[in-house]
């Protein structure tokens, strides 16, 4: 309640800063929303409150522990298709290029 309380009188500033945090487990609020499997969470929380795709945490999903993972590997592994095409449709999703490089490359 005194969460609420606080969010009503510090307003956007506040409740921006709570969607980009972590809880005790080291889960962000993107992945509790999607370890729920709610959409619409996951839709609010990129859309209208810009947390970030990429952000990484804890997501234990079928008894197993992932740490450090993107909500993206967070959805593939709990097959939720809906929520994999609309990361990768956000306009934040921009994946790294990672070139690999053979010494015959060099040459």
């Amino acid at each position: 309640m005194e969460c609420l309380r606080k969010a009503f009188k510090e307003g956007d500033e506040f409740i921006a800063n709570v969607a980009k945090s972590y809880n005790d487990m080291g889960e962000t609020p993107l992945l509790v929303a999607i370890k729920n499997r709610n959409f619409r969470t996951v839709k609010f929380l990129v859309s209208k409150l810009k947390v970030s795709v990429i952000q990484v945490g804890q997501f234990t999903w079928k008894n197993v522990d992932y740490t450090d993972v993107p909500p993206l590997f967070a959805a593939v592994i709990s097959n939720q298709l809906t929520i994999i095409n609309f990361l990768v449709d956000s306009e934040q999703y921009n994946p790294p290029v990672v070139f690999i490089l053979t010494s015959s490359d060099l040459e």
